[in-house]
């Protein structure tokens, strides 16, 4: 297994993987009640320099050349700016403006999204990917850590404890409650 920077190429399997990360979210950032749809503009947001699920923002676990995983990360204080091309495109499309609600605070390096291939489930790829973006945090200076998880998604809740993510209360995106959790880290820079 390697972890690396995504790039643009990556865009088909980054949104599959995505979509399977956000569910229902992904209508929500998309606009898209169709699954086709729904990826297409996935693909598209991967690929632009500047949101928050650009490829800038994404570690890619690759296994024998294949994208196996992937993790986006950003920090709480660029979410703002980063949301802006998202809102721009759902304001054309639903002719009103569209503010996506906040998931970090501004002083927490955020994952906003996890997902691994289910054909290279068990293989410690989630796991790789969250050690990889701590490592990350500790070289920009990033004290803490953060993410959302959905109330009902125990594996996910049983691996972000594992590796040392705490519940520090409960998120509302969109309809739905996640747990949000954080790790302090020491920074490196």
């Amino acid at each position: 297994m390697h972890i690396r920077s995504a790039k643009k190429e990556d865009s088909i399997k980054a949104a599959q993987l995505i979509y399977s990360a956000y569910h229902e979210i992904a209508n929500l950032i998309t606009g898209e009640d169709d699954e086709h749809a729904i990826l297409a503009t996935l693909q598209t947001y991967f690929e632009q320099d500047v949101n928050r699920l650009s490829y800038r923002n994404t570690l890619v676990a690759e296994v024998d050349g294949q994208v196996a995983g992937i993790l986006i990360a950003y920090h709480g204080s660029d979410e703002l700016q980063l949301d802006v091309p998202i809102e721009r495109y759902l304001q054309q499309k639903f002719g009103k403006a569209v503010t996506l609600p906040r998931e970090a605070e501004d002083d927490e390096f955020y994952v906003d999204a996890l997902a691994v291939d289910p054909a290279f489930s068990g293989r410690g790829i989630g796991t790789a990917l969250l050690t990889a973006v701590e490592k990350l945090a500790q070289e920009r200076g990033y004290p803490k850590l953060s993410l959302n998880v959905e109330l009902s998604n125990e594996g996910a809740h049983r691996l972000y404890r594992k590796v040392g993510y705490q519940e520090h209360g409960t998120w509302k995106i969109g309809k739905d409650t996640f747990w949000h959790m954080l790790k302090l880290v020491e920074s490196g820079a």
